[in-house]
């Protein structure tokens, strides 16, 4: 995701610019809470808190962002702000605090991810910045008859709990988002978005750990199949 700045350059460029801000949308101090890399709000801390994953591995996955920013990731208007999550291969996704419905949508999803391409997510370790690295995650991995496996699952804050309980997790953005997409598949194949590709050659088998309603969700079954 490029280079990190100190918080303190962070904290002395945003307090240069905090007077040239329209008062009535932004104040001074939200501008210096949203400019810190892994500041999460209140509420957001206390959401995380409810779901008993607020742990370092939450935190170096997540941010609270602005509708502002929500958009500049998405590549589309956000119309709300929200946690914004950042993988370790730089792939996003962002949870609004109030989600919304688009056109051609029956409901409104409670998660949104950018437009184009698209891979799974890798959790950040909050102490190794090697934790996805071959060598490493074989040591990491469950192994069954000497084979090294990891786990898939079709949610962040899962992946957050198997990597914070010591199994290396993955999530993948949607249940059919293990497979790269349609629309730009000319030879009308499916194949391992690139994060599965890499770790499937370097010899890692997955087990696959979707929600408990693949025993009863037919739309499950078939991704789960694929």
């Amino acid at each position: 995701m490029g280079n990190h700045t100190s918080s303190d350059s962070i904290l002395s460029e945003s307090t240069q610019t905090c007077q040239e801000l329209p008062k009535v949308t932004q104040t001074c101090q939200e501008v210096l809470k949203s400019k810190l890399v892994g500041f999460l709000s209140e509420k957001h801390l206390s959401d995380i808190a409810e779901r008993a994953l607020l742990n370092d591995w939450a935190r170096s996955s997540s941010r609270t962002v602005t509708a502002d920013e929500a958009s500049f990731r998405l590549g589309y208007t956000a119309k709300s702000g929200g946690i914004l999550f950042i993988g370790q291969n730089g792939q996003v996704q962002f949870r609004p605090d109030k989600p919304w419905k688009n056109n051609g949508e029956k409901k409104p999803p409670k998660y949104r991810s950018p437009l184009g391409e698209y891979d799974a997510f890798l959790p950040p370790s909050p102490d190794n910045p090697l934790y996805w690295e071959i060598e490493n995650l074989k040591r990491q991995a469950f192994y069954l008859n000497d084979h090294p496996y990891i786990l898939i699952t079709e949610g962040i804050f899962k992946a957050i709990a198997g990597c914070s309980n010591g199994f290396p997790t993955i999530s993948l953005l949607g249940v059919e988002q293990g497979l790269t997409g349609k629309a730009g598949d000319v030879e009308g194949k499916r194949f391992l978005v690139p994060v599965l590709r890499f770790l499937a050659e370097a010899g890692f088998g997955f087990i696959i750990a979707f929600d408990a309603d693949a025993l009863t969700n037919p739309n499950i079954c078939i991704a789960q199949k694929k």
